[in-house]
């Protein structure tokens, strides 16, 4: 079996919706103190009541309160040209 791109497009989008209908996000995860100084990591994860939910270009990112704090002026972004990695960047 095979599906077409339209169908893939489709289910990808169902998929989305049910994760952010059941309070599923990517959770991040900062250790450090300084975010600019700090090892950065993703997983997915269920909301809990004290986070910080960001909803963002259809994705829900999730912060505990502490990861929040220190990430507040921060945008996420994604480099592919050396490598494939997330990054955090300063919102001046």
């Amino acid at each position: 079996m095979t599906t077409t791109e339209r169908a893939a497009q489709k289910l990808k989008e169902d998929l989305i919706r049910r994760f952010l209908d059941g309070g599923i996000g990517f959770r991040v995860i900062s250790s450090g103190q300084d975010a600019s100084h700090s090892d950065l990591s993703l997983k997915v994860d269920k909301e809990s009541p004290d986070d910080m939910v960001v909803e963002s270009h259809g994705i829900r990112l999730l912060l505990d309160p502490e990861s929040a704090a220190a990430l507040d002026q921060y945008e996420l972004d994604y480099k592919d040209d050396t490598g494939d990695f997330f990054v955090l960047s300063c919102r001046d």
